[in-house]
């Protein structure tokens, strides 16, 4: 049902473009339509444990929600610097967790089982464009990326869709699609496995 509610979506339609200040896009609209559209409210409402991690830009810090209101630190956790004004939480501006970590697998890893990652940002080095725009985008890119090296080495699992590269995370409407690309990866590499080692696991 995830998916339900963001295919009929278009990026445009969730946020807001403001004057650039302290971001191009501000994500009140993203935040108002979860709110209508999950069941549960709280992250200590769910059935099945939730944590949702994200940098808190004032302390330098990254942060690991337990509890309190979903679509406030889901908007947080995914709020990436310039693009979107950070999220104010009792007080505290926050921006995307990924900005300390991108891959959260020590975050599970201590009160876990088996962790399976996924990682839908791995690190590629596609074209770009010559110009200052593209290499700071670049730039960062590889930056935000590379902080997942350490993670993806605990993780009993990794799995990492390397077909996702024409799409934008800006891209809502092609949800269902971009949900498909990654399942078919993970059925392949899940066979190959089998195949290969008569395992998923990591010994």
């Amino acid at each position: 049902k995830v998916l339900d509610y963001f295919a009929g979506h278009k990026f445009q339609d969730l946020t807001k473009l403001v004057i650039p200040k302290v971001g191009l896009f501000e994500l009140g609209e993203f935040i108002d339509f979860l709110k209508s559209n999950l069941k549960a409210k709280k992250l200590e409402e769910l059935q099945t444990p939730l944590i949702i991690t994200a940098t808190d830009l004032d302390h330098g810090r990254l942060v690991h929600f337990h509890k309190g209101d979903i679509a406030e630190r889901v908007a947080a956790s995914c709020c990436m610097p310039v693009l979107f004004a950070p999220v104010n939480i009792d007080g505290t501006h926050y921006v995307d967790g990924g900005l300390l970590m991108n891959l959260p697998v020590s975050t599970l890893r201590r009160i876990c089982e088996k962790v399976i990652a996924v990682n839908v940002s791995p690190l590629m080095a596609t074209k770009y464009k010559m110009n200052i725009v593209s290499i700071a985008l670049r730039s960062y890119n590889f930056m935000f990326r590379s902080n997942s090296f350490p993670e993806r080495e605990k993780a009993d699992l990794l799995i990492e869709p390397y077909n996702l590269e024409g799409y934008s995370n800006t891209e809502l409407e092609k949800a269902e699609e971009i949900f498909m690309q990654g399942y078919n990866t993970t059925n392949d590499i899940l066979q190959r496995l089998l195949i290969d080692k008569g395992s998923i696991w990591k010994e």
